[in-house]
């Protein structure tokens, strides 16, 4: 039996959902004779990359095309549709990503098209191929043969190397919106003569995360597990059944517990969802995803009785727990500390943190206070003294120098903390504690944190041999509400803890 996302693959451009420009122009280039000779399709997976590269090999080929459209009744086009087309080649790079390879394809390139005007050659996953035979694919590009036409699709256009991308025509594909998707599920229903609530269509949406496909995969896993038949109805219980869901009130009541710090409650209602069978990383992503909205509502809308400082630690603490996930054997232990850590103070409050600061400077005067006393003492003492600072000293310049390296060292310890660090400017070096310029109170509580400086002490002593502290200086008072400030001055670092949920 076809499956549902094979069944329903657009065949032409009328029949793409989404991606209205990259078809436009395409379509366009096609109509005015223009058509490039390498092309790099690059976006997420289930975005239709390869789908509009079918369709364009159809339409570059088609005789009977319309305004660049294939006509889906000749020969050639019927032939791509089944597969058959002798002048499609489809390339997986991630399983024929060596030097041998491309060189195959290179001494076929030169053989005129079997049937059709062009050959066309798509490379799925391209970023698999390896320097040696980006270097072969390379000399190709620069000298096509007229016949020959590139597709290279990719999710990690940042792994090609420049010298291929300046020789292609780039479209970027973008995760497909809830309303394109939402059409898309319609349509297929209506086709098959099923019936959802609305409720029930739109929560497979949601859980398809901007992907055609998977949308497409989890619409047919419920419609076999409901054992649907002609005009059967589908109800809200059914999908969160069968994709073991949580109900959503559990979400709301989970989340507004975190807000409010309440560790027993929040382990209470996270223990009764699993016992449920609950699917612990759906109910995961589903708090991640309420946090989304809280999250758009306190910066729009000024909207929420919560500190955005908190629900931006809920966030964090929510998708480490997730990375966690894949690799535990205990799979509620990341989730229980996550939550632990979120509703525990750390003296992180207001009140707390003026106490703690104030505490540092008493520290930090009293060595002051001893320096100035030896200094006064003349001979030897005096001299011995002079030359241990010497030894142990740093000037700002020398860490202004290695402070991407400094980032770049952090990623493997701690992916998050080093976006934090990127935000901070270091101003001055007061004896062995770097001062650091961070925009908001949120960036200080992270770098300053006992996991930050940790790691930032380790990594100064592998650089400088020298166990350097932080310290931070909020630079920017301004409400931490306003949406400028918290989102337009810390975007990299809010998208580093959304992840692909803010997107």
């Amino acid at each position: 039996m076809e499956t549902l996302y094979r069944k329903y693959r657009s065949q032409d451009f009328n029949q793409v959902f989404g991606q209205k420009s990259n078809v436009m122009i395409l379509q366009k280039q096609i109509s005015d004779g223009r058509v490039g000779h390498a092309y790099i399709f690059a976006g997420p997976r289930g975005t239709g990359k390869t789908t509009l590269a079918r369709i364009f090999s159809k339409a570059v080929n088609c005789s009977n095309n319309k305004n660049g459209n294939p006509c889906l009744k000749c020969s050639t086009c019927k032939a791509i549709s089944q597969g058959r087309f002798l002048d499609l080649i489809e390339i997986d790079a991630a399983s024929n990503r060596g030097i041998e390879e491309i060189r195959k394809l290179r001494e076929r390139v030169n053989f005129s098209p079997a049937e059709g005007k062009y050959k066309v050659y798509i490379i799925d996953e391209v970023h698999m191929l390896t320097n040696d035979a980006f270097n072969a694919l390379l000399k190709t590009l620069e000298e096509p043969p007229s016949h020959v036409i590139f597709i290279l699709a990719t999710t990690e256009a940042h792994k090609i190397p420049q010298t291929i991308i300046s020789r292609c025509q780039r479209f970027n594909f973008n995760l497909a919106d809830d309303k394109t998707i939402l059409a898309k599920l319609k349509y297929i229903c209506k086709e098959e003569g099923v019936e959802f609530t609305d409720e029930a269509l739109m929560t497979i949406v949601k859980n398809s995360g901007g992907s055609f496909r998977d949308s497409e995969s989890i619409l047919e896993k419920v419609l076999g597990a409901v054992g649907v038949v002609k005009d059967s109805k589908i109800d809200l219980e059914d999908v969160e059944d069968i994709l073991g869901l949580a109900e959503e009130k559990e979400v709301i009541k989970m989340v507004d517990n975190l807000l409010k710090k309440n560790t027993s409650k929040s382990l209470k209602i996270f223990d009764g969802v699993a016992s449920q069978g609950v699917s612990i990383f759906q109910f995961l992503r589903q708090s991640l995803e309420y946090c989304r909205e809280l999250l758009i509502q306190k910066v729009s809308y000024k909207r929420g009785d919560f500190k955005l400082q908190h629900l931006l630690k809920v966030i964090v603490e929510l998708s480490d727990a997730e990375n966690r996930l894949k690799h535990t054997q205990v799979a509620r232990l990341p989730i229980e500390v996550a939550i632990v850590r979120i509703c525990s103070d750390d003296g992180k409050d207001e009140s707390a943190i003026q106490a703690a600061d104030a505490e540092d400077s008493k520290k930090k005067k009293f060595p002051e206070l001893v320096t100035q006393a030896i200094t006064q003492i003349p001979g030897k003492l005096k001299t011995v003294k002079r030359e241990r600072n010497d030894i142990t000293a740093i000037d700002l310049a020398t860490i202004e120098k290695k402070w991407p390296l400094i980032i770049e060292k952090m990623i493997p310890f701690n992916h998050h903390l080093s976006a934090f660090f990127r935000k901070a400017i270091p101003i001055k070096v007061e004896r062995e504690i770097l001062i650091l310029q961070v925009p908001f109170r949120f960036h200080k509580q992270r770098i300053e944190s006992p996991k930050g400086r940790e790691v930032f002490e380790k990594i100064s002593q592998d650089l400088f041999s020298l166990s350097l502290k932080c310290s931070c200086e909020v630079v920017c008072r301004e409400k931490e509400e306003d949406l400028d400030n918290v989102i337009g001055e810390n975007s990299d670092v809010v998208l580093e803890v959304l992840g692909d949920i803010i997107e």
